[in-house]
């Protein structure tokens, strides 16, 4: 199963430690994304729509 994590703070960082699985993210534009995916051994993706298309579990990762 892939997990698309919308958002790469600390709180998707440490659901993806964890996961133990493949898994996409996305950041706001900060860069995040693609150092959490180089760090945990996932993948970054330029948009969420991109995310959506491709996972099959979505987690809501970022602060209201």
């Amino acid at each position: 199963m892939l997990v698309g994590f919308l958002g790469s703070g600390n709180m998707a960082r440490a659901l993806a430690a964890g996961w133990g699985e493949p898994f996409v993210c996305t950041d706001g534009g900060s860069g995040r994304a693609a150092r959490m995916a180089a760090d945990l051994g996932g993948e970054a993706l330029a948009s969420n729509a991109e995310l959506l298309r491709r996972v099959d579990l979505v987690v809501l990762a970022h602060k209201p």
